[in-house]
């Protein structure tokens, strides 16, 4: 400000981009607000802050205050918008676009998309792999898989962030084979596997126990449902050490799922001992595991080991001590359970999953 540098355009996105990204938003907002020149680059700095803070109404109304601004949409904003929308679900939003509509939430919602997918069309921003997979995005959290389908399919360029966004789609419907179907597809349109991609098609196994679906592998499973599940995983878990996942965390909790939702706790807790990297999430499926597989001894076991870890606990990982102890009938463990709790949950009552584990302790 002393220099007289406030007033450069240059300067001022940087600044609001450094206040954004501490999430710092009444700051970036204030030097947005205060500057005299303005462009697309400043507003979408602030956009980032928005939708990073998860303030999504905001990052709308700037978006609708641009045009008052002259300040033209890239292929950036559009992306924004649209995450803002699915961030939302663009709930009692409608009016934003267009005040006629009076119909219910989510139909505001998918005019509300339709309208933003009109204005890309138009303004030549429809070959955007960027602009492309926050459209896919959007409609795969609504729930509108075939208009997700039809963008993904429709696009000039595609990459695994495209495919990803869909592939969240089915996850969410929980619409397995299709998941697989386009894991399968993404080798063919040389689209490359990340975490994110590995992980998905784990818990669409996981999801399916992969019934009927070993063939999708390999041509030669012809054994009976439950092998072709082991030899599925065993085979992704084979491309995630060559592919060099296997420190991830986010593909490690995947397989360590997989492998516990298939009752195979023996490859879990392997898989699980054996990770560079842990957290309560990798946790948490093989104390399921566990459970299901009614080894409370085990599961209790790996809980004691947690903090020995520097593995927090979680509302996840204190109800299955509950339950494990009910399982052996240990009242009295279950009684010093139920004192953890007590100290380390601010509000036991508002936790359904808790109140649910104590009554049936």
């Amino acid at each position: 400000m002393k220099s007289g540098w406030s007033s450069s355009v240059f300067v001022g996105s940087a600044l609001i981009d450094f206040y954004a990204k501490l999430l710092l938003i009444n700051d970036a907002l204030e030097v947005f607000d205060e500057m005299p020149f303005r462009n697309s680059v400043c507003a979408n700095a602030l956009m980032s802050g928005y939708a990073e803070a998860e303030l999504w109404v905001e990052g709308l109304e700037l978006i609708r205050k641009m045009r008052m601004l002259n300040l033209n949409y890239d292929n950036f904003t559009l992306s924004a918008a649209l995450r803002a929308c699915a961030g939302l679900h663009a709930i009692e939003l409608g009016e934003w676009v267009d005040s006629s509509l009076t119909a219910s939430s989510d139909m505001k919602a998918v005019e509300f998309g339709k309208q933003l997918h009109t204005q890309v069309m138009k303004s030549g921003w429809s070959s955007s792999v960027f602009v492309g997979s926050a459209l896919i995005d959007f409609y795969a959290k609504l729930l509108l898989i075939n208009d997700a389908v039809e963008v993904f399919d429709e696009m000039p360029f595609r990459n695994s962030v495209c495919a990803n966004a869909l592939m969240s789609g089915y996850a969410e419907a929980e619409l397995w084979v299709e998941e697989l179907e386009l894991i399968r597809k993404m080798r063919m349109l040389n689209l490359n596997y990340d975490n994110f991609t590995l992980s998905a098609a784990l818990r669409a196994c996981a999801g399916l126990h992969a019934i009927e679906l070993g063939e999708w592998v390999d041509s030669s499973l012809t054994a009976y449902s439950d092998n072709k599940d082991v030899e599925f995983g065993k085979q992704l878990h084979t491309h995630v050490i060559k592919s060099g996942w296997s420190s991830s965390v986010f593909v490690g909790s995947a397989l360590i799922d997989f492998y516990a939702k298939l009752l195979l706790i023996n490859d879990a807790a392997e898989l699980f001992d054996e990770m560079p990297f842990r957290n309560s999430v990798c946790a948490n499926p093989l104390l399921s595991g566990s459970a299901e597989a009614e080894l409370w001894v085990e599961g209790l076991e790996r809980i004691k080991k947690m903090p020995m870890l520097n593995l927090n606990y979680d509302n996840f990982t204190l109800p299955a001590a509950l339950r494990a102890c009910a399982g052996l009938y240990a009242m009295e463990l279950g009684g010093q359970v139920h004192a953890k709790i007590i100290r380390t949950v601010p509000d036991v009552g508002g936790d359904v999953f808790l109140q649910s584990s104590l009554i049936e302790r």
